[in-house]
């Protein structure tokens, strides 16, 4: 918390984390994550902070509905969400349907493309790399009146491979999301 002021005492950033297990043990995990997420949200508050945790195709916390649900229960403006349609998409869910569930307890945005029938189980990719039309998306994005951080998340499935060039990453995304950007129309803030 100390950092995040001292980074940025006027904005702290935004911590964001996922929250283990397996998509089985939602059942048992639900509970107990609400009564942690709530002492979190009091840590949270004392600094001035947000959590945001994220829903994950392979932890308990997978589901848009359970999602909803945990952020509801904790019931608290300094935990939120971080919306990932590539852990939704991996699952076979509509973007639409998962937006409109999610998007006024989301804090911001990661996106990814996702292979979900990948040999040996779900494969996470660069934007533009997969199927996910991010015309469509930011298009959505807008018509919710979304107007937070879009961050492209480069999963540890592409940064540990060898020959990983961040910077041929870096320039593949800016060209796949800016075109995407400038086909809605919508303002870049950080070029």
């Amino acid at each position: 918390a100390q950092l995040a002021h001292d980074l940025s005492p006027d904005r702290p950033p935004v911590f964001e984390t996922v929250l283990g297990g397996k998509p089985a043990e939602w059942p048992q995990f639900r509970e107990p994550l609400v009564e942690r997420l709530g002492q979190w949200a009091e840590v949270a508050r004392k600094h001035d902070l947000i959590i945001a945790v994220k829903a994950h195709v392979s932890n308990a916390l997978h589901t848009p509905d359970d999602a909803a649900w945990l952020i509801d229960e904790v019931g608290s403006p300094h935990v939120r969400l971080a919306y990932d349609y590539s852990h939704f998409q991996a699952q076979g869910l509509p973007l639409d349907a998962t937006l409109a569930k999610l998007i006024d307890r989301t804090v911001f945005i990661h996106v990814k493309d996702v292979d979900p029938a990948a040999q040996g189980g779900v494969k996470f990719m660069l934007p533009g790399q997969g199927r996910t039309d991010y015309v469509d998306y930011f298009r959505r994005l807008a018509d919710f009146g979304y107007n937070g951080s879009v961050t492209v998340e480069v999963s540890s499935m592409l940064f540990k491979q060898p020959g990983y060039d961040p910077r041929a990453a870096a320039r593949q995304c800016y060209q796949a999301l800016s075109a995407a950007y400038d086909r809605v129309g919508l303002p870049k803030r950080d070029q």
